[in-house]
């Protein structure tokens, strides 16, 4: 897994889905598996933060996932 977080670091891997946090930068979703997602973060200095997380869902069904304690949703998330 360390190689794949490196391409990504490296620029290798683009991101197939954005969420813009403000102006200049953003959540990054890198892959979808089964039930976790890999993500990162960029604002202008690179790519940070990558990391696996688990998929959960709301009572409605609305898939989502949490980083530093905050909850986004992936019908939030605009395609790359």
């Amino acid at each position: 897994m360390s190689t794949f977080y490196n391409k990504i670091r490296g620029g290798e891997i683009h991101p197939i889905g954005t969420h813009a946090i403000c102006n200049y930068g953003g959540l990054l979703i890198y892959e979808i598996n089964n039930n976790t997602c890999v993500s990162a973060f960029n604002f202008g200095n690179g790519v940070v933060g990558v990391r696996e997380t688990s998929i959960h869902y709301t009572m409605t069904g609305r898939p989502y996932i949490i980083r530093y304690q905050k909850a986004y949703y992936f019908d939030e998330i605009m395609r790359a």
